[in-house]
């Protein structure tokens, strides 16, 4: 989470990237499941920065950092910053033609997940 700091460097070291991304890999569940509200927010805004290089070789993890972002967004009252924090994470994905392009070709799997948020809202 400290990497956000050096956003612009760290996609450049392949060596470094990739161990950060093995420490996401190896912590997923405690990160983006099992964390406090302000670890989700840490980490829904380390997404806006890295998303684009995230898990290329792993689509599986690639679609749960998607669905966590969307899931982010249903968050209220206690939770209502890591909504905004994953509002903007969202706008920052959709604006980047590489990573639309990338989700697009998931869309079948997260249509589901979509749905099911949007079924669960009041």
């Amino acid at each position: 989470i400290v990497m956000t700091d050096i956003s612009y460097l760290t996609p450049k070291r392949k060596d470094v990237f990739q161990m950060f991304e093995l420490v996401l890999r190896e912590n997923f569940a405690d990160l983006f499941e099992t964390s406090s509200s302000l670890i989700k927010c840490r980490v829904a805004l380390m997404l806006g920065y890295y998303a684009d290089n995230l898990f290329q070789h792993n689509n599986d993890l690639f679609v749960k950092t998607v669905e966590f972002l969307f899931k982010g967004l249903a968050m209220e009252k206690d939770e209502k910053a890591l909504s905004l924090q994953c509002a903007d994470t969202v706008k920052t994905v959709i604006a980047d033609e590489d990573l639309t392009s990338r989700v697009e070709t998931f869309i079948n799997n997260l249509f589901p997940f979509l749905c099911q948020m949007v079924n669960t809202q009041d």
